[in-house]
């Protein structure tokens, strides 16, 4: 799991203070958060890892409703190594309003 440091890093190359902080993350699910914070680097995940990191089988299912959240995109591809496992990237569409942002934390 990466360090509040580390965290503040990556939010910063995602759009800045405003956009979502380490203090608006215990607002989300505790698995949405995991699965949120191994994504935030930007680079690609193997499914099965982001359910191990998610603490159960709904890993996935958090993923999916990362997808919700409309700054950002979840993208999908093969992987280079076994074509059965899916790896995931998550990245930011554009800059959230503050409002949208309330929307998500509060489940809506």
């Amino acid at each position: 799991m990466p360090t509040q440091k580390e965290v503040y890093r990556e939010l910063l190359k995602i759009g800045g203070l405003g956009v979502l902080s380490f203090e608006d993350l215990p607002q989300l699910s505790d698995q949405r958060k995991r699965v949120f914070l191994y994504l935030i680097d930007g680079r690609w995940h193997p499914g099965p890892q982001i359910v191990r990191v998610a603490g159960g089988s709904e890993g996935l299912r958090r993923l999916r409703e990362l997808r919700e959240i409309p700054w950002l995109t979840i993208v999908r591809r093969r992987s280079d190594i076994d074509h059965r496992i899916f790896e995931y990237r998550m990245r930011v569409v554009r800059p959230p309003i503050r409002d949208q942002i309330d929307d998500v934390s509060h489940g809506t």
